[in-house]
């Protein structure tokens, strides 16, 4: 897609024109957007900031965040992801947690 198309894609999402979107991971870091209702990656994360980017896309009250995972592999990949997600879950908790203690002394 050329650049002016992608530009004419990312303003009707800003402006509630459109109000589904596809985007590869460069909407991950290069792009603001609104909270979203429903995040659905169609690939896993590989680290920490790619979760966080995309996991906060997911932030108006009772949004959805998914993942797509082909078929037959349903729970091999569910398990992966989810020790990820906990993972990430975890070192989030503990950064804070860090934050809060030097924040105290």
């Amino acid at each position: 897609m050329l650049i002016n198309a992608q530009k004419k894609v990312v303003r009707e999402f800003r402006t509630n024109r459109a109000n589904l979107l596809f985007a590869t991971n460069v909407a991950e870091e290069g792009l603001d957007f609104q909270p979203c209702n429903i995040v659905v990656r169609f690939d896993s994360f590989e680290n920490l900031p790619q979760y966080l980017q995309s996991r906060g896309r997911a932030r108006r009250r009772q949004a959805i965040y998914g993942h797509l995972c082909e078929d037959g592999d349903e729970y091999n990949y569910m398990n992966k992801q989810l020790d990820k997600n906990r993972f990430c879950e975890d070192e989030i908790l503990r950064f804070a947690q860090n934050h809060i203690s030097q924040q105290e002394v």
